[in-house]
């Protein structure tokens, strides 16, 4: 049975993205692919309600030139939800949402 509009291989595609969200292992539970986009994740969950506002904010940057480490903080209508870290900005953003995730929308992903 195939789903209004969509081809077959429109459909084997959706499903098979959304096996790969959610993946048991038996030792780690749910895990996600490694390049899992929680700045968009987050924004689709936050765009749930109307007038909503994400913000990111760098607001820690250390280390030599060949060797930065960037802090980031994410807001959500002006209030910090998440902060997270890496070795570039778009990590460091990554982490913050995914931080901001697990703080506002607790085993939802």
């Amino acid at each position: 049975m195939r789903a209004a509009g969509l081809s077959q291989q429109e459909l084997d595609k959706t499903i098979a993205q959304a096996i790969a969200k959610r993946i048991e292992h038996p030792l780690f539970g749910y895990f996600r692919p490694w390049n899992f986009d929680y700045k968009t994740a987050l924004q689709e969950l936050v765009q749930r309600k109307k007038d909503q506002l994400l913000h990111y904010e760098l607001i820690g940057e250390s280390g030599p030139d060949h060797d930065k480490h960037f802090t980031v903080e994410v807001l959500l209508n002006g209030s910090p939800v998440g902060q997270g870290s890496g070795s570039s900005k778009k990590r460091a953003e990554q982490a913050a949402a995914e931080a901001a995730i697990e703080k506002l929308f607790p085993n939802e992903l």
